[in-house]
């Protein structure tokens, strides 16, 4: 329970500035943006912030994955999965679901506009 809470703070705090417009701190991440190309290393640095350990993968290898199972449709804390492309999704606001990437915050509209219709993924804990 308190990883799930500390991933909400994280997750909140962080996409708060987007909302506010204030400048964000410099988010300092153990990989680059060439090593993140498919979104995936920020999904899972994000979970081990919050001190919940998933399986450093490739993006591609989601759905085949013994830790994820499909959903049907989108909810907090899941990810929403293009074959080249993750994110994971935060706080439902106006309709839609907010994402956090390396950059800041977006949409799953958003997402959903410029990559096609998303496939949703939820992490199943404690699965070795």
């Amino acid at each position: 329970m308190r990883s799930i809470l500390v991933l909400i703070f994280l997750m909140l705090s962080y996409s708060s500035y987007a909302a506010t417009g204030e400048e964000r701190p410099t988010l300092s991440l153990p990989f680059t943006a060439e090593e993140n190309y498919d979104g995936y290393l920020f999904i899972w640095y994000t979970y081990k912030l919050a001190e919940i350990e998933i399986p450093h993968i490739r993006t591609v290898e989601i759905p085949n994955s013994k830790y994820f199972k499909p959903r049907n449709k989108p909810a907090e804390f899941t990810i929403a999965w293009w074959p080249n492309y993750a994110v994971l999704l935060t706080e439902k606001t106006k309709g839609t679901y907010k994402s956090l990437i390396p950059e800041g915050s977006t949409t799953l509209e958003e997402l959903e506009k410029t990559r096609g219709k998303a496939v949703f993924y939820e992490y199943i804990e404690n699965k070795k």
